[in-house]
């Protein structure tokens, strides 16, 4: 999944693509946040102040105006300005929101991302449009992502490609699955099983290899172990993690040590 700035993104156990200021990610425990922070729970239930994102597996999750909302098999209903992601349940969705439906229908007003998992998606302009199976027409200033499909990408356009290989011009995002990815400066990479080394300002994911971060970067570690710097977000699903200041972490199954926490 990729998502616009100040939004969280979560892709289950694959990979992830964030944008800036987002938090923290965790798997199985109980999560409670304080303000302008993101937090996603996997089976554990969620309170969240405003201004947050929550993400909660098949528990349930109840949200304020302007936060960010992901349910596993639960319905989720939101209101405006907030980003919303059901599983299994339908969405219904105000405008400036974010949708991501699994296997369901997914409707979108204009300035609204959308995600179908194995639905067609339709998008207007300014929209961003993730095709899980099915095929994606996308519009100028629009992020797209196709699974098992060809993608091809206009300028300042996000593309991910699952199985198939991917180009990008500048300025652009690449997230390759099993494909070669090659990409330029202050651009985000994310490699499926694969070493990645990037350059400052630039968003790390790796699957299951190592990654090595410079500062005020976004990381997260799969199964490989993580080594950031300061003021950087990371989630580690079942590595060693260590962190500097003002970095939020949650782990999964591993380790985790931080010395402050804030967005």
């Amino acid at each position: 999944m990729s998502m616009g700035e100040k939004e969280s993104v979560i892709g289950g156990t694959g990979g992830l693509n964030v944008g800036e200021t987002e938090s923290v990610i965790g798997k199985i425990g109980a999560v409670s946040v304080g303000e302008k922070e993101s937090v996603m729970g996997g089976t554990g239930a969620m309170s969240m102040a405003e201004i947050e994102s929550g993400i909660g597996g098949p528990g349930a999750v109840s949200v304020r105006e302007t936060e960010s909302v992901i349910g596993g098999i639960r319905a989720v209903s939101v209101g405006e300005t907030g980003s919303v992601i059901g599983g299994t349940g339908a969405m219904s969705m105000a405008e400036t929101e974010s949708g991501i439906g699994g296997p369901g229908a997914v409707s979108v007003e204009e300035t609204e991302s959308v995600i179908g998992g194995t639905g067609a998606v339709s998008v207007g302009e300014t929209e961003s449009v993730i095709g899980g199976t099915g095929a994606v027409g996308m519009c100028e200033t629009e992020s797209v992502i196709g699974g098992t499909g060809a993608v091809s990408m206009g300028e300042t356009e996000s593309v991910i490609g699952g199985t198939g290989a991917v180009r990008m011009g500048e300025t652009e995002s690449v997230i390759g699955g099993t494909g070669e990815v090659s990409v330029g400066e202050t651009e985000s990479v994310i490699r499926g099983t694969g070493t990645v080394s990037v350059g400052e300002t630039e968003s790390v994911i790796g699957r299951t290899g190592a990654v090595s971060v410079g500062e005020t970067e976004l990381v997260i570690g799969g199964t490989g172990a993580v080594s950031v710097g300061v003021t950087e977000p990371v989630i580690g699903g079942t590595g060693a993690m260590s962190v500097g200041e003002t970095e939020s972490v949650i782990g999964g199954t591993g380790l985790v040590t931080i010395e402050k926490q804030n967005q």
